[in-house]
């Protein structure tokens, strides 16, 4: 799994050294600062989205919006606890000595973020639906099947990550150079590999679906809330057509917010997950490496940032979920009355 050279760490397979322009030097600072940051964003998320969840089970599960964001904001707090462990291994002694363990580990995150953007598609999905069809919607999406689909998205993008870990063998080498050895996790055999190289294709290609998903359903969202938005306001009065308008540009912010959110937080991991699928060599352990390691480092930053981020969005855009909060937090009753009068809005 790895190879010692004189300058670093490299995974085993790989022809280059340290590229001209990312020397042994700058690599492992990168490393130390990517881990320090990893650890401060994953400790965020880990605060944030424990409120998050505790808020969600407070609130209505007869909602199957609430039953989805409640399964979304379960899947960043793992993905935040994961970041957090994985920022103690950015010092690259450390990761030398528990080398298997780092990798195991980053299963468990590549799991919580295959799981969010899925469970982010679905959400974007059921409101164009809700949207585009209102009449049919609460017929086909109940919370009965909100929570089934919900577990299919759980079950599935486990089972898909489960063979990885049965794929490698944990051996130990000797440090060129010195008289210490190492722990190393490399495949068992060419059947093993093949079973490896499934399921990272398989969470790629999840990764995609969901991504196209999550753009394509807040553009049609957002065109057909304006179609009808501009209906409203030549069939309806001008008082009305105010206000109609002024829910529908809340709405559109909201999803738009959220949109922004997350394609810029995972456009460069969709670029980056396109890359491992058309360019060879492009992975852990491929020719390329050192530039596979310092992308993904800052593409699981963005991911963490993703994540810490939701609490934002909940607070400004919901009020139902600022009530409840308020409620915890043991707020004045004229503050959570104005809140609760606006719940309906």
């Amino acid at each position: 799994m790895a190879n010692i050279t004189e300058e670093g760490l490299l995974w085993t397979g790989t022809k280059d050294t340290f590229s001209a322009w990312v020397d042994a030097e700058v690599f492992n600072w990168f490393l130390i600062v990517n881990g320090f940051i990893l650890g401060l964003i994953g400790l965020l998320g880990i605060i944030f989205n424990s409120v998050n969840v505790i808020v969600y089970s407070k609130m209505s599960q007869g909602d199957s919006v609430n039953i989805a964001l409640l399964a979304l904001c379960l899947a960043e707090l793992g993905g935040s606890v994961v970041l957090l462990l994985m920022s103690c291994f950015s010092v690259p002694e450390l990761t030398l000595n528990y080398l298997p363990v780092e990798y195991l580990i980053s299963w468990l995150h590549i799991l919580f973020s295959r799981i969010s953007s899925c469970l982010t598609a679905f959400v974007t999905l059921e409101r164009y639906m809700c949207v585009a069809m209102p009449l049919k919607v609460k017929v086909l999406i109940t919370s009965r099947r909100t929570t089934a689909m919900v577990s299919i998205i759980f079950v599935a993008m486990t089972t898909s990550v489960v063979p990885t870990y049965f794929a490698r063998k944990i051996e130990s080498v000797m440090i060129p150079g010195t008289n210490r050895t190492m722990l190393t996790f490399t495949s068992m055999d060419a059947s093993s590999k093949n079973m490896e190289n499934t399921s990272v294709t398989v969470n790629n290609v999840a990764l995609l679906l969901a991504f196209a998903v999550v753009f394509i359903s807040t553009m049609l969202l957002v065109i057909t809330l304006r179609k009808k938005s501009k209906w409203r306001s030549e069939v309806t009065s001008s008082s009305q057509s105010d206000v109609m308008s002024a829910r529908d540009k809340k709405v559109i912010k909201m999803i738009i917010l959220i949109a922004v959110i997350f394609i810029v937080s995972y456009l460069p991991v969709v670029v980056s997950t396109a890359a491992m699928l058309s360019v060879p060599g492009y992975n852990v352990e491929g020719d390329y490496t050192i530039i596979f390691s310092i992308t993904w480092g800052i593409t699981f930053l963005l991911e963490g940032a993703n994540a810490t981020a939701s609490i934002f969005v909940y607070l400004k855009m919901s009020s139902r979920y600022k009530c409840v909060l308020m409620t915890m937090l043991k707020f004045n009753s004229s503050v959570l009355t104005r809140l609760q009068n606006r719940t309906m809005v």
